[in-house]
């Protein structure tokens, strides 16, 4: 783009096109300095190996028996290997609550009798 004479304007096509030119490269370098300076933040429900994290306390179902060897229960509709924190068994059908997690199994305990599940009010 040139002046021919001090004081002109260019022609209308030349600023539209400039204009556009200016926009896109506005957007461009604010996307490149968002990506330059967005952070990664942890996803809590997964351990730095990647695994999956249940968060202790959380409760769920026993659907075998669980000894201190295996078990299976269901547990934020996922069912999971676990292993009692107790000598004993757990029945099936008896409802849990996770104690701890070692990799992908659930060390679980029997809910209290007294307890209600889910909480209620």
């Amino acid at each position: 783009m040139t002046l021919t004479n001090a004081g002109t304007m260019p022609p209308p096509e030349q600023l539209l096109a400039l204009a556009i030119v200016v926009v896109v490269a506005f957007f461009v370098g604010a996307g490149l300095i968002r990506v330059g300076t967005r952070r990664v933040r942890p996803n809590p429900k997964f351990h730095e190996d990647g695994t999956s994290r249940v968060a202790v306390g959380t409760r769920g179902i026993a659907k075998t028996r669980i000894g201190v060897a295996d078990g299976v229960v269901l547990v934020e509709n996922e069912q999971w290997s676990a292993i009692a924190d107790h000598d004993g068994s757990i029945e099936p059908g008896t409802r849990v609550r996770v104690v701890s997690q070692d990799g992908l199994i659930l060390v679980v305990e029997p809910e209290s009798p007294g307890d209600r599940w889910p909480k209620e009010a």
